[in-house]
């Protein structure tokens, strides 16, 4: 059997396996690294990234643990959009969004040098022409700011006010990056924000900026831990939007929010 139909047997496998009883992310995982090659990994998602199977959140992007709510939801839009990633890490779901072809422009934030010269390169494997990659944070203020993370687990990484010295420093962009997006792209937005945390001030900076009169859907991952979730809730409600989509297989968890006023 010819090495790519080995590969495409074990991918098949890999999201068979997602239906086992148990161990189903370990079995894909297992499948998706015996089809790895030359330092690239396909994933369940249908992207192929570069390996970093140090990385915990690498995993998640490859083996399906994340879940197929958002990853369905973008490939299967069936108009014209922009996507806005927030918290991109190696960028599952920039990828899956740019290879829609509704999807116009996809934007891409990840403040991490490291994981940005992955999304960068991921990008490349999977020939994203629409993507725009910007290696910076969303926060209220442009300019630099501390950033925590682990090499283990980059997707937990996240600002810290307290400059702790584990830290780096990192740049962020505030509401006039999204100004001068708006001059450029009227199309509808789908958002997706995941910030450990971070997600009431970027979703504050998004709605003070012009671009927020075309966000249509408002995906963000939400942690009772690190913030009020009701408050932010309150004020999407506030601007004419509802909750279509509630992921709670895990804590934190990820809400869905789509404009309709």
């Amino acid at each position: 059997m010819k090495q790519g139909r080995i590969s495409e047997v074990l991918i098949a496998l890999a999201r068979l396996s997602l239906h086992a009883p148990k161990g189903r992310f370990a079995l894909a995982m297992l499948f998706l690294r015996m089809a790895s090659r030359n330092g690239v990994t396909p994933s369940v998602y249908g992207p192929i990234f570069q390996s970093r199977w140090q990385d915990l959140t690498f995993r998640f992007c490859v083996s399906g643990y994340n879940g197929s709510y958002l990853s369905n939801f973008l490939q299967r839009f069936d108009r014209p959009f922009s996507f806005i990633d927030v918290g991109a890490n190696v960028g599952l779901y920039s990828l899956l969004a740019a290879g829609n072809k509704n999807c116009c422009r996809c934007y891409a934030f990840e403040p991490n040098p490291a994981v940005f010269e992955s999304l960068s390169q991921n990008v490349r494997l999977n020939n994203c022409g629409c993507a725009e990659l910007v290696n910076s944070a969303v926060s209220a203020e442009s300019g630099d700011l501390r950033f925590c993370y682990a090499d283990s687990h980059t997707g937990a990484g996240s600002l810290d006010d307290r400059g702790s010295a584990l830290g780096i420093s990192v740049s962020s962009v505030n509401r006039d990056y999204f100004d001068n997006l708006a001059a450029l792209d009227d199309r509808t937005k789908i958002v997706k924000i995941d910030v450990e945390g971070h997600e009431p001030v970027v979703i504050s900076e998004l709605m003070r900026s012009k671009v927020w009169d075309t966000v249509e859907f408002l995906f963000f991952e939400c942690d009772e831990s690190k913030y009020d979730v009701q408050e932010v809730v309150r004020a999407l409600v506030a601007k004419g939007f509802k909750q279509i989509h509630k992921n709670d297989i895990r804590d934190p968890y990820d809400l869905m929010f789509r404009r309709f006023a």
